[in-house]
């Protein structure tokens, strides 16, 4: 006796052909839609074919030649274009040498934004996307809209507001977000698009890149992974001469073209390893005092004393997952008393400090934080951090005396 079929057993699709074949055009139409590059680009009918061919002709109860699918895609490009440019939102722009979206973007943004998306967009359109490689940042423009579309249409569903009202409440709610840097704020450099656009394409597909840097032909070079700190962008390499990861701004990079030398790739261990190092140059002797080998990268344990208000940011904050922040019953206001000249400080902390023990990776960047406390810490541990901080300290004083 055959089995009874339930609600949940049923599938349309199985039981009606022109459901499934609508399916199949739909799927199709869908992957071609979003085979269309943005404004400024395009492709040709020929090449959306060829890649689509063997997801949607191979596999399935009806195959057909690589020339039949073609015309299929033309066909769906026809009838695709006149559906779409009717809304007169997007087009499509189709031409003998390709076709592409206009400047408007792809119709996929018509679904609207959920509201954290609003948010994320809103925020990354005010918060700066100068990190971003500009030819990318630019694609975002669409997004920024629609996020403030949605923003705008959030009002009116809640408020009595007028259109109008509702535009400039949206453009309210981003004024409202700001960033400030943690030190200065530095300009980023431009960076050629054309540049951006071949390293990005190497490090997706792993080739090999020759490229001119600061003006000099540096030859064929892998390149392994880019690294964005504050302003500025890091292009870390290998090249088939020099094993070792180094690191090139990407803004003085004149040039960039994919070379046919067999890419080396690095290992992500190797990659990791030399972020630890951090992206300064080592200012460090090789061995300490007591012979001992300077390290980058290697774990230490960095003993601090700290007046209140450093301490109070970094318990908010912490610098390392196992900062302990303790009473030191200690104070060095006595000290500055000493200095002559009154004070050019408002207030200055007289609380007593505290003990600041957190285990850290040896960088240039730790030292330049150090530094930047300024009076307000004292390097207790370990040694050669100490040495450093004072050897800095006298040179600075130096350039004052």
């Amino acid at each position: 006796m055959a089995k009874k079929k339930i609600a949940e057993d049923f599938d349309p699709t199985q039981e009606v052909p022109e459901e499934k074949e609508a399916l199949r055009v739909l799927q199709r139409r869908w992957d071609v839609l979003r085979a269309i590059p943005t404004a400024g680009r395009s492709i040709s009918k020929k090449e959306i074919a060829e890649r689509l061919y063997k997801r949607h002709s191979l596999g399935h109860d009806i195959q057909v030649s690589p020339t039949s699918f073609l015309r299929y895609v033309q066909r769906d490009l026809e009838i695709l274009s006149r559906a779409i440019n009717t809304l007169k939102r997007e087009k499509i722009i189709s031409t003998r040498k390709g076709v592409s979206w206009d400047e408007s973007g792809a119709p996929f943004k018509l679904a609207g934004l959920s509201e954290n998306e609003m948010i994320a967009f809103g925020m990354l359109q005010k918060l700066g996307t100068s990190w971003m490689p500009s030819t990318v940042s630019e694609t975002l423009n669409p997004y920024f809209s629609l996020a403030m579309d949605e923003a705008k249409q959030r009002v009116i569903e809640k408020t009595s507001a007028t259109p109008r009202q509702a535009e400039l409440k949206a453009k309210k709610w981003l004024d409202k977000i700001e960033r400030l840097p943690d030190w200065i704020s530095f300009k980023k450099r431009a960076i050629r698009k054309d540049v951006e656009k071949v390293i990005h394409e190497a490090l997706l597909q792993e080739q090999s890149l020759e490229i001119v840097y600061s003006g000099k032909l540096r030859g064929v070079v892998f390149p392994q992974a880019l690294v964005q700190k504050g302003a500025r962008t890091y292009l870390l390499i290998t090249s088939p001469t020099q094993p070792n990861l180094r690191s090139y701004l990407l803004n003085r990079v004149d040039s960039a073209r994919i070379s046919p030398e067999r890419f080396q790739p690095a290992s992500r261990a190797e990659i990791k390893a030399q972020l630890d190092r951090g992206i300064a140059q080592p200012k460090y002797a090789s061995h300490d005092k007591q012979g001992k080998p300077i390290i980058y990268g290697q774990p230490i344990r960095l003993k601090l004393l700290v007046d209140s208000g450093t301490a109070g940011i970094l318990n908010e904050t912490p610098i390392g997952h196992d900062q302990v922040i303790s009473p030191a019953g200690y104070a060095i206001i006595d000290r500055w008393e000493k200095i002559k000249g009154e004070s050019p400080l408002e207030d200055e902390s007289k609380e007593n400090w505290s003990l600041v023990t957190v285990t850290l990776l040896l960088q240039e960047e730790l030292v330049w934080w150090l530094r930047s406390l300024g009076p307000f810490v004292k390097v207790i541990e370990p040694q050669l951090i100490r040495d450093r901080i004072e050897y800095d300290l006298k040179r600075a004083l130096a350039n004052y005396s």
